[in-house]
């Protein structure tokens, strides 16, 4: 599995400068991706999910005052966040990103195997409907464990905490 991904990675990391050259005049910004592991999955986002961060898959809560709890723990001094706060951020933040590691690489394997369909003419209206609902699955896994990372360090947090976290990260104003 690794050895995919380091494939993956080069490949992605390769096709950006031949992206830059094209002209684009009638010439797809989706055939330099081709040959990607996952084309459908830039190469930012793969790094996200490799990382277990959150490609935006948490935006409503983090926009409607349920902080993250890494950007909690980057903030934690500016927030006043109690020591056992800040263990219990951490635990938080740890569990979601061991779980978000493996459910984007389950996400990400399930995306290769739809385009493997295609790219192999396999592809047919059943095996479609299947896979894209896979697919669909674990990416609402992995969403699913974003927002609820999100909802636990809330939890935690007091309202006079959440609201300067919102302050500091410019969802209001001064």
């Amino acid at each position: 599995m690794r050895s995919t991904i380091i494939a993956f990675i080069v490949v992605a990391a390769g096709s950006i400068p031949l992206y830059a050259q094209h002209d684009h005049m009638g010439h797809s910004r989706y055939a330099d991706e081709k040959q990607s592991y996952v084309p459908s999955i830039t190469m930012a986002e793969f790094e996200e999910i490799q990382s277990g961060d959150g490609m935006g898959l948490a935006k409503p809560a983090e926009l409607n005052h349920y902080p993250g709890p890494k950007h909690v723990l980057q903030l934690a001094d500016s927030l006043r966040i109690s020591e056992e706060q800040r263990l219990k951020i951490e635990a938080i933040r740890q569990n979601m990103a061991d779980v978000a590691v493996a459910l984007g690489m389950d996400y990400l394997h399930a995306e290769h195997e739809l385009n493997e369909l295609f790219s192999n003419e396999k592809a047919t209206e059943k095996n479609v409907v299947e896979m894209t609902r896979k697919v669909e699955e674990k990416r609402t896994a992995l969403r699913l464990a974003h927002l609820l990372a999100h909802v636990q360090t809330r939890s935690e947090l007091t309202q006079e905490q959440i609201d300067e976290y919102d302050r500091l990260r410019g969802y209001v104003s001064d």
